[in-house]
């Protein structure tokens, strides 16, 4: 088990049916990367769950932008702690971290696996996954040039303003809204990769 960001945490099964473990870590929300998993303690958390098969032919990719939702909006309450876990802990759970990772820290894969890497050695997502969160770069490329066009819409930066003016137009620009993480752009972005890339 490693607390790869704090309050989210990545496992094997072993540590998402043991009571001490989340007792003590207070787990709110646990998101399964597998599917025939259970649900240990569903009276008291919130899961979340993908039937991923560890293969390179799954399309992991394609539950990327609602694992990322749902990660992030259950740390947006500060007494919320999530874990992230498929059975081993190695490729599946692994993978969908990192994709959160190069989402919310603006990492590429290289970057993410390696912060990952550091604080869960058991990390080794197969080829297959490998190659699609490198394809997910190029959709966070483009979600994140598109956000920031929208984002900078309606901010009027006159030459004649001074440094502490323009500081006051950019705090205008507000993060989204909770009930506005659907984040409908990315998963479309996606899917579109996914009809380009692997559908035929």
């Amino acid at each position: 088990m490693s607390e790869i960001l704090d309050r989210l945490y990545l496992s094997s099964v072993r540590y998402a049916k043991d009571p001490s473990f989340v007792k003590n870590t207070a787990i709110t929300h646990i998101l399964i990367a597998a599917k025939s998993l259970t649900h240990y303690f569903p009276k008291i958390i919130t899961y979340l769950q993908f039937p991923i098969t560890d293969s390179p032919s799954t399309l992991i990719i394609a539950f990327f932008p609602e694992a990322i939702q749902f990660i992030e909006s259950a740390l947006q309450e500060k007494n919320n702690n999530v874990l992230v876990h498929c059975l081993g802990g190695r490729s599946r759970s692994v993978t969908i971290m990192t994709s959160y990772l190069m989402f919310k820290l603006k990492m590429n894969r290289e970057e993410a696996l390696e912060f990952i890497k550091k604080k869960h050695t058991l990390a080794f997502p197969n080829a297959g996954f490998l190659a699609q969160l490198k394809l997910f770069e190029i959709c966070l490329e483009k979600y994140f040039k598109e956000n920031l066009i929208e984002e900078m819409k309606g901010i009027n930066f006159e030459e004649n303003k001074d440094e502490e003016e323009c500081k006051m137009d950019l705090n205008k620009i507000k993060p989204k809204e909770k009930k506005d993480l659907i984040f409908e752009s990315l998963d479309l972005i996606v899917k579109r990769k996914i009809e380009k890339n692997y559908k035929k």
